[in-house]
């Protein structure tokens, strides 16, 4: 089987670059030893930080003080691990569970105005900024479901669609789209995913509450809380409990992928179902991310490690507190 370049590798695999491979290329700047470094510390020594240097920060920066109180239940579960940051974690929500379907429709949601809405308000940039939170929520209207984007699938899912375009391919049946998603590790490998319900009905403005209810199931390894690969974290006492009554959407690098694509096809396809909404596109926000997953190290009690993604997830929600959103993401309409 052929295999992907180590280009694919240390950029969308979190066990590289190798921590043999970065000494080679990077001077390392190691933060791990400084008293009272706090998240926003370490977000802005990643922004600053040139192309020929890697930062090595201390383990525990993201999680192990805070609990998750299950609603229905009362059953409290400490948030001390990747698996459980990423099921348990806060979030921050654009569209809260309370929202009518009417007020969705008058205040013409879409995603990029919503987007900016929220990560404009400045008692939002401050959770960021020093705050630990495993993504972007929304709630869907009709389904009642809940939906997570984690931070860096907002850069990682794009950068996906980019870097392996020519693999991507779509159909429809009737408004859904049927998508072949290229595997990562296999470069002949192929899954084929339904991307439901697009936003696509003019009618009484309902694509406002169409990209809300888009869904779309993945197979991968993150959707399924994987803290390492080829490491299932399995807690037999919380694996079967949700933090919402029904489980979430996890919309992992191949269904934001997958989203772009459908909203693209319609430029070179006369078949393409056209989408009424437009996704942030990812600009400014890129690069942090990109240096977060290949110029970032954890110092721990056996030397240096690579970021869990749920690391690279929380350090990328720090940046959203200090970026401008128009510059994070092209959040034109």
């Amino acid at each position: 089987m052929k295999y992907r370049s180590q280009f694919s590798l240390d950029l969308f695999d979190h066990m590289y670059p190798s921590v043999g491979r970065a000494k080679e290329k990077y001077t390392f700047i190691d933060k791990s030893e400084y008293k009272g470094l706090t998240r926003n510390d370490i977000a802005d020594a990643v922004l600053n930080l040139k192309h020929n240097e890697a930062l090595i920060i201390p383990a525990g920066m993201y999680w192990g003080n805070e609990t998750f109180r299950h609603k229905k239940s009362g059953t409290e579960i400490p948030i001390d691990s990747p698996a459980r940051f990423r099921k348990f974690g806060p979030q921050i929500d654009i569209v809260k569970s309370d929202v009518t379907i009417r007020e969705i429709k008058d205040k013409k949601l879409t995603p990029r105005n919503v987007f900016k809405q929220v990560l404009s308000d400045s008692e939002t940039r401050e959770k960021l900024k020093n705050g630990n939170y495993r993504g972007i929520g929304f709630w869907s209207p009709r389904s009642r479901r809940h939906n997570i984007i984690w931070f860096d699938v907002l850069a990682e899912g794009q950068k996906y669609l980019d870097t392996f375009n020519k693999e991507f391919g779509t159909g429809y049946q009737f408004a859904d789209a049927y998508q072949y998603v290229p595997s990562f590790q296999q470069i002949e490998g192929v899954r084929t995913t339904p991307l439901k319900v697009l936003p696509v009905t003019e009618r009484d403005g309902e694509f406002y509450v169409e990209w809300l209810e888009e869904y779309a199931q993945c197979s991968c390894a993150d959707a399924f809380f994987m803290g390492a690969r080829g490491k299932k974290k399995i807690d037999h006492k919380f694996e079967g409990i949700y933090k919402y009554m029904n489980p979430e959407q996890i919309i992992c690098r191949h269904n934001w992928a997958q989203r772009i694509l459908a909203e693209k096809e319609p430029e070179k396809n006369p078949d393409a179902k056209p989408l009424l909404v437009k996704l942030p596109k990812a600009t400014g926000f890129l690069e942090p991310w990109r240096k977060t997953k290949m110029q970032v190290y954890i110092r721990y009690e056996k030397g240096l490690r690579r970021p869990y993604k749920a690391e690279i997830t929380a350090g990328c929600g720090n940046f959203l507190g200090i970026l401008e959103p128009d510059y994070a993401f092209d959040l034109s309409e």
